[in-house]
């Protein structure tokens, strides 16, 4: 029995899922031997916010964003202190498919919180004062994380495209 076939028989008996594996491989071409297999368990905690679904991220979920590496949909900033630049990661991410900015993050991992508690209203006016137009959806989120404050700054993909960041321009 293939894979495919196991794993649709198991979902078709099994409604309530706790979580998601995905088993990557990389297999040598030459003689089908498996050279590397990864395992990323998918929770569907970690699925909605990721997908901007989930209201109350856990510590733990925002955690595991924190571990992992930056890539094309997710930004760690220590914290906001060019409006303009952080505008611009607003507007690439809404530019491209959307993404999570996370604010009081190290760029190598580590949770050092933010300093100003009165964050979430900046984030908004910055937002709404250097996107052009004015209608990227966002979502802020403030999470404790081993006794730091973070905000996770949820953005989605614009409709409207292009977005502009009003003082420096477009940014994919």
């Amino acid at each position: 029995m293939c894979i495919r076939d196991r794993l649709e028989g198991e979902l078709e008996h099994d409604s309530d899922i706790s979580s998601i594996y995905l088993c990557l491989m990389q297999q040598n071409n030459r003689n089908g031997e498996v050279l590397q297999i990864k395992h990323l368990n998918i929770t569907p905690e970690s699925l909605a916010l990721a997908t901007g679904d989930s209201l109350e991220p856990s510590e733990a979920i925002v955690k595991e964003l924190v571990r992992s590496g930056e890539n094309e949909y997710l930004e760690k900033i220590r914290e906001i202190s060019n409006h303009c630049e952080f505008a611009k990661e607003v507007v690439a991410l809404a530019n491209k498919k959307g993404g999570t900015i996370l604010i009081g993050v190290s760029d190598n991992g580590e949770v050092l919180g933010v300093r100003n508690y009165e964050l979430e209203q900046s984030i908004r006016d910055i937002i709404t004062s250097h996107c052009d137009p004015p209608t990227v959806k966002f979502k802020i989120l403030p999470v404790e994380v081993t006794g730091h404050l973070v905000y996770i700054v949820r953005v989605w993909e614009a409709n409207d495209k292009p977005i502009f960041e009003k003082h420096k321009g477009c940014y994919v």
